[in-house]
């Protein structure tokens, strides 16, 4: 399997072995949407915080909300974060309180355990900022790449339900 990522090998020889792919949606993983080569590399130029918040504000399904608040106990407490905005249209969450968050750190755009339908969106965002989207690791997420885990974690799924029969039934 030359040329294709490791973890992609990794996700594709999960199904072949009917392992359940669920871990991928719980992991703590970020995502960095960046022009950098690696995207934890400060030294080089990023995406400015004008030119996120000028993206932000022309986009009708972020919303800039500059912070978020935390509960601590029965306290809230507002952390402000500039250009921390929420995405209110993903497709699978409609409580406000489920939307998933981007937030501005040093020229990257971030992202914490995003679903598929939000790398999507953060891949497309990158386009527009002409920038890539990147994993901790530095493996770059591109349309394709999303689609393979996709179909990866469907045939684990239908792996599993095969596989959960009683042996000697054969339909």
């Amino acid at each position: 399997m030359q040329g294709v990522p490791p973890q992609l090998q990794y996700l594709r020889r999960c199904a072949q072995l009917g392992l359940s792919l669920n871990f991928v949606e719980k992991m703590g993983y970020d995502l960095h949407i960046t022009r950098r080569e690696y995207w934890a590399e400060t030294e080089t130029a990023g995406i400015t915080l004008e030119e996120w918040i000028a993206y932000v504000n022309n986009d009708k399904e972020l919303e800039l909300t500059n912070g978020y608040d935390r509960k601590i106990g029965i306290e809230i407490e507002f952390i402000s974060l500039s250009g921390y905005c929420l995405w209110n249209a993903h497709p699978d969450k409609t409580d406000p309180s489920e939307w998933p968050w981007l937030s501005y750190e040093e020229g990257t755009i971030d992202a914490k355990y995003p679903d598929h339908p939000t790398i999507r969106k953060m891949i497309k965002i990158a386009a527009a900022l002409n920038a890539i989207v990147q994993g901790d690791d530095g493996e770059c997420y591109t349309e394709e790449y999303v689609t393979a885990l996709e179909d990866a974690a469907e045939q684990s799924i239908s792996f599993n339900t095969m596989s959960k029969k009683t042996w000697w039934k054969f339909w």
